[in-house]
């Protein structure tokens, strides 16, 4: 879980000058869904993801979106 504090709290710092510009990021929007789904993968696993998540795999995208 502290991994995906970590995660969480860089995408909401990110986010927070686009919110103020009221211009939101796509890649932000769709990391932070990519997000909820690896809540729903550790905590509700018998409901599956449509989408293989991780938080090895977040970190990774999370390095494109930075850049």
């Amino acid at each position: 879980m502290a991994e995906y504090a970590t995660l969480w709290n860089n995408c909401e710092r990110r986010a927070i000058p686009f919110a103020k510009l009221g211009a939101p990021d796509p890649q932000l929007e769709q990391f932070r869904w990519l997000l909820e789904e690896l809540r729903v993968s550790l905590y509700a696993q018998e409901l599956r993801t449509p989408t293989p998540v991780s938080v090895k795999r977040l970190q990774k995208q999370w390095e494109g979106i930075i850049k």
